[in-house]
């Protein structure tokens, strides 16, 4: 407040897949108008640009860029915020983060079973195969799986993905 002058108030959305469209609304409907910022998920970006929902900061950044220092944000998590229509690539959204998914490998069981690091997704889809329903823990039980994106259920805020 005291660098801007503003306030903000922070509400919780019921429904993080929905409420932020809802707000924004389509290019035909409008939408309920409530918020002036948002926090939301990456996957909601390309559709709310598509539709004209989103304001394009380009000008933005350029005019507040001593503060903002743009050019220290790393390029992929810049570029995940960008949209491009008509020939033009706008900055429609500031990513707050970026979310990398590093996969991790087990070599031992790749020189365990003479197996090569992949290369492609449908490499990566063949090992999966192949390792899926073997015992990988030696427990002494077969069943293990060949690819895990998350390890377990009950990891709190990721459950959604099951």
């Amino acid at each position: 407040e005291a660098c801007t002058g503003g306030k903000i108030a922070f509400a919780e959305a019921e429904n993080v897949w929905e409420d932020p469209l809802a707000d924004l609304g389509s290019g035909e409907v409008k939408g309920f108008e409530l918020y002036d910022g948002y926090f939301m998920s990456y996957s909601h970006f390309p559709e709310a640009s598509a539709k004209g929902l989103a304001e394009t900061l380009n000008e933005r950044i350029r005019e507040t860029n001593q503060q903002l220092k743009w050019e220290d944000v790393l390029p992929k998590v810049k570029n995940m915020g960008e949209y491009r229509k008509d020939g033009q690539t706008n900055i429609d959204f500031l990513m707050y983060d970026g979310d990398f998914f590093v996969p991790i490998i087990r070599l031992d069981l790749l020189e365990k079973y003479g197996k090569a690091l992949p290369n492609t997704w449908e490499e990566v889809m063949e090992l999966a195969v192949f390792f899926h329903g073997k015992d990988l823990n030696e427990d002494g039980e077969e069943g293990d799986y060949g690819f895990c994106h998350f390890p377990r259920l009950g990891a709190g805020y990721w459950d959604w993905w099951w």
